[in-house]
């Protein structure tokens, strides 16, 4: 199956979200419904929602994906045309890149791959170092820290990118790609003098596809082209910026372990970082984007009381 076929299949109406909307519809308890993908989604946006319209009584949904976020929000506008008070929420993966820039109304799409992506960021970092390593910010290691995590952080948009530029245009090009295949582990290596340039894997990757991407090099120039538009986080899986994370927090106690905060204690971390738990355990610092802000605020602005508007 291809890839653009394999979405289609994918857009479906899950039976349990549609019955848990219609019931909690019946009951008017609450001014307004989100609906998103999964539990990373559901803490990001709850988190933005609860921040910004603290008074809004809102209730999230969960699907399975994406695909049942979007067959959920075609069922509604099938069978309630008049139910304005969902919003529904989705990661834009790739969607650029293959030709989709529209999902209807009422639909909000993340400005990068996904929520995971608003996690590569500075602030955010100095935030974790400081709660889960308690190296306070006027600390100048915390500091040395933070020049890591830049430094880092070039080295992996630049591993990552076009491995993923890579995928996004094969899917473009109606290739059902494997992402999951492309490891960090494969393209970076975590040294006590940082993040180390990998290409060995990516080549093995590509060797994968051989057959594939012959002759698509003026596809590629013009997904490159969005790259430039659009930015690395555009393209580069959210999940792999997770696992970035991930790597780099817990490569602070191994090489750091020895060094002595200001006030003279030992560097050590609270808590383990994985790729599947850093996302939960950072998300309180990721700041809600303002497209978001945005969005909420227009869908609020047509909802019939008691619905609350800012």
């Amino acid at each position: 199956m291809n890839y653009l076929n394999t979405l289609r299949q994918r857009r479906k109406t899950p039976a349990a979200a549609w019955h848990k909307l219609r019931t909690l519809q019946e009951t008017n308890k609450y001014d307004c419904y989100f609906i998103c993908e999964g539990e990373e989604d559901e803490d990001f946006f709850s988190k933005c929602l609860e921040d910004n319209w603290p008074e809004l009584n809102f209730k999230m949904i969960v699907c399975d994906g994406k695909g049942g976020v979007l067959g959920l929000a075609d069922r509604v506008r099938a069978d309630l045309p008049e139910a304005i008070e969902i919003a529904y929420l989705v990661d834009r993966d790739h969607d650029r890149y293959i030709g989709i820039d529209e999902y209807g109304q009422n639909v909000y799409a993340t400005d990068h791959y996904s929520v995971e992506s608003y996690s590569l960021d500075r602030r955010v970092v100095s935030d974790t170092i400081f709660r889960y390593l308690k190296i306070r910010k006027n600390d100048p290691l915390h500091a040395e820290l933070l020049s890591n995590f830049d430094r880092d952080a070039m080295v992996f948009v630049r591993a990552c990118t076009m491995p993923f530029l890579y995928c996004a245009t094969l899917r473009k090009l109606d290739v059902d790609v494997d992402v999951d295949a492309v490891r960090l582990s494969d393209l970076i290596k975590f040294t006590d003098e940082g993040a180390v340039l990998d290409r060995s894997g990516f080549n093995r990757w590509r060797e994968g596809f051989r057959d594939q991407i012959i002759g698509i090099d003026s596809e590629l120039r013009v997904s490159a082209k969005k790259l430039g538009l659009y930015g690395p986080l555009s393209v580069i899986r959210g999940k792999m910026v997770s696992s970035f994370i991930a790597s780099f927090l817990s490569s602070i106690s191994k090489v750091f372990g020895n060094r002595l905060k200001e006030n003279g204690h030992r560097v050590r971390c609270s808590v383990n970082f994985g790729k599947s738990n850093v996302f939960g355990l950072i998300v309180d610092f990721i700041e809600c984007p303002a497209s978001f802000r945005l969005f909420v605020d227009d869908f609020l602005s047509h909802l019939r009381p008691p619905a609350l508007v800012p």
